[in-house]
């Protein structure tokens, strides 16, 4: 199922993401997974989800909490984040063991 918004098409699952979106913002400032973050948005590291191999991996890449990430693209499952003045490039797996509340 194909659906139009603004410029270009997005596939239903993306809707899908966007309604489960909205229904964790509607809960109020709660946690969120950075995959579900659009892009443009900006949102500050809370916890790490995984083996202490995965978080010491995402901490040498400067996930820690406290720490502002920007999403600045996203392509294939795969995301181009701004944090702390560099760019960094992250798969959907590990943005979503990287848990998030508004920045």
């Amino acid at each position: 199922m194909l659906t139009r918004r603004g410029y270009g098409i997005i596939w239903a699952a993306e809707l899908d993401k966007t309604n489960a979106r909205r229904e964790l913002q509607a809960k109020g400032p709660s946690r969120m997974p950075l995959s579900m973050i659009n892009i443009g948005e900006k949102a500050r590291v809370a916890n790490i989800h995984g083996s202490d191999a995965v978080r010491r991996h995402l901490g040498s890449l400067g996930f820690v909490p406290g720490a502002v990430v920007t999403v600045v693209q996203v392509m294939g499952g795969n995301m181009i984040l701004g944090l702390q003045d560099s760019r960094i490039a992250i798969n959907d797996d590990l943005a979503r063991r990287v848990m998030v509340q508004a920045a």
